[in-house]
């Protein structure tokens, strides 16, 4: 948009980001840090320029403190070695992973743009607008299940929207291979993610598969169409009572908290929200299917909308008259407004 102030995100932790902070930052090898982006759990993101190639990249470092540690540094490698196997436009690119002397690092494409509940509260998208960045998301999870990986952390912080309108996930360090392998680093029965977004097989320590990422994403979906997660508290003992909720209340269905949601789509958010994983869609890809025929319903709902803002048949219509009644038709569309969801990213 010509008027909206430029917006960047990390592209190693999905933060949005303020003024640069450009002071002297050193370098690693041959990329000199231009601005530290944000900082998370297991290294501070910079961006840098490869002064090899002259373009601006994402540099993920990890914590010095930690560095020592051979199980982080070998998480660190897993890391890179589970992300630079998904080469996809819907997914954010690993470069190469750099190592010099005790210092370790991922170097990823640097992406310019927002995350998705930050565009979400800019643009306030009409439905197909919504499911359009849906099969970009889908498209992402197919490409890294297909080569059996699962994200277990997808949320809105780690799903990008470029300038250019293009969805991109980020942040699979809480990635793990479908197959149980040895030398996993994450613990049997170990919880990781975010509350709001997790499968309620995740919350009890068993097994996931591709179908816990489609429970995250049905949770995405359903905010994006409501502006509301299904599940949620304040205060204190919420995480516990989000997760005592993730596994036992069905969700509200999204058309009480947003009338404008056809009645198929309402249909697949339920069934991607079903607590045991067999009775959730089997794949992104089955789910993209759905949504598309979802999109040309709606498309063809909105057209002859548009048309019976023309003129009466009698009546040869200028292009400026059709033009009109399709402006009518989206802006009835966009004049719902979700609530602006304010839950943990």
């Amino acid at each position: 948009m010509p008027n909206e102030p430029h917006a960047r995100v990390c592209a190693g932790c999905g933060a949005e980001l303020g003024e640069a902070r450009t002071s002297s930052l050193g370098r690693l090898g041959p990329y000199r840090f231009l601005e530290k982006l944000g900082e998370g759990g297991m290294g501070v993101v910079y961006r840098a320029l490869d002064e090899r190639l002259g373009r601006e990249v994402a540099v993920k470092v990890l914590h010095p403190a930690l560095v020592r540690d051979a199980s982080l540094r070998e998480r660190f490698r897993r890391e890179a070695q589970v992300h630079a196997k998904i080469i996809h436009p819907n997914v954010v690119t690993l470069l190469t992973v750099y190592e010099e002397g005790e210092a370790m690092a991922l170097v990823m494409e640097y992406v310019r743009g927002r995350n998705l509940k930050s565009w979400m509260r800019v643009h306030r998208p009409g439905l197909l607008q919504v499911l359009e960045l849906a099969d970009g998301m889908l498209a992402g999870l197919a490409a890294a299940h297909a080569l059996g990986v699962v994200h277990r952390d997808f949320k809105p912080a780690n799903v990008l929207v470029t300038d250019e309108g293009v969805v991109k996930i980020m942040d699979f360090g809480l990635a793990k291979p479908m197959t149980r392998v040895e030398g996993d680093l994450t613990h049997a029965g170990a919880i990781v993610g975010s509350f709001r977004y997790m499968a309620p097989e995740q919350i009890q320590g068993e097994p996931v598969d591709a179908r816990t990422d489609l429970y995250a994403f049905g949770i995405v979906l359903y905010e994006m169409c409501t502006g509301t997660v299904p599940f949620d508290a304040k205060g204190r003992g919420s995480e516990f009572a989000i997760m005592e909720k993730q596994v036992r209340e069905p969700p509200e269905p999204p058309s009480r908290r947003n009338p404008a949601i056809p009645a198929a789509l309402e249909s697949l958010i339920l069934s991607l929200l079903a607590k045991r994983p067999e009775d959730r869609p089997a794949s992104a890809e089955d789910v993209r299917r759905t949504l598309r025929r979802i999109q040309h319903m709606i498309a063809q709902r909105e057209i002859a909308q548009a048309r019976a803002h023309l003129p009466p048949p009698d009546h040869e219509p200028s292009n400026w008259e059709i033009f009109v009644g399709l402006i009518k038709a989206f802006a009835r569309k966009l004049g719902w407004r979700g609530r602006d969801a304010d839950s943990s990213a």
